[in-house]
């Protein structure tokens, strides 16, 4: 055999080895496990169509250049994430559909930090806003560069972009304050 050929059969012989994919079909009631000699660490069963995860599950930190890692998605759509900007920020928890987005802009060391945005919709226009606080569907979803905001229920601080120290409590509270500060309601369309 020449060089070439031995060559060509190393590669050809790796690709097989190393190039497969598993593919197992389960009969009814079947479990599929992965585990080593005495530790299940996921299961998928059969008759429940339930995937198990049995040891903690690592999720790397959403990043500013990488928005697809750490993220765990319902379909398309980003559905917990934790985005830190690029220069600055951290500290971020966003939980529920499309909640924060992966676009801040911080660029000093506090900005784009420590917010939490959990329902759908909630705080997706932020750019370097801090110590945000939104519950609730559409709460807070204009907010850029407001800080110290806390709104909870459906569209609370709707339109909110720069305002801050802000406390709106229920159901499309402070829905029209778009750069107030020092405010507080409380109650439905309050």
């Amino acid at each position: 055999m020449n060089k070439f050929s031995l060559f060509f059969v190393f590669c050809f012989c790796s690709t097989i080895l190393f190039g497969q994919n598993i593919t197992n079909t389960l009969a009814d009631g079947g479990v599929f496990y992965i585990k080593d000699a005495t530790t299940d660490f996921l299961t998928l069963t059969q008759s429940t169509k339930e995937v198990n995860i049995l040891n903690g599950l690592r999720l790397e930190l959403t990043g500013n250049s990488t928005s697809g890692t750490g993220v765990i998605f319902k379909g398309t759509d980003r559905f917990i994430h934790d985005f830190k900007p690029p220069i600055a920020g951290g500290n971020n928890t966003f939980v529920g559909i499309n909640s924060g987005n992966f676009t801040m802009t911080a660029v000093a060391v506090e900005q784009g930090s420590d917010n939490t945005g959990l329902g759908f919709n909630s705080l997706t226009g932020l750019t370097n806003g801090r110590q945000n606080t939104a519950l609730g569907s559409y709460s807070s979803v204009s907010t850029t560069t407001g800080s110290f905001n806390t709104a909870s229920g459906y569209q609370s601080l709707f339109t909110n972009t720069t305002g801050y120290k802000n406390s709106a409590f229920g159901n499309i509270s402070l829905y029209s304050n778009a750069d107030g500060h020092d405010n507080a309601s409380l109650g439905y369309q309050s």
